[in-house]
């Protein structure tokens, strides 16, 4: 087994992968169900409140 080490000051850090990587489940969430953010929230597995906040943080309208 060979690992390959990227050294590059334009790759993601972890924390930047993972606000990516949540912000994309977010908007899925919501086009699944059609931008109904109770709905959304449960498909998430999150709260209500903890969705409006993380869409604020990612401008999600």
């Amino acid at each position: 087994m060979s690992i390959t080490i990227i050294h590059s000051d334009s790759f993601p850090t972890l924390k930047e992968t993972l606000s990516l990587v949540e912000k994309q489940a977010i908007i899925n969430a919501l086009q699944l169900s059609n931008g109904n953010k109770l709905e959304a929230s449960k498909l998430l597995g999150i709260g209500k409140t903890s969705l409006y906040d993380k869409c604020k943080q990612y401008n999600i309208k």
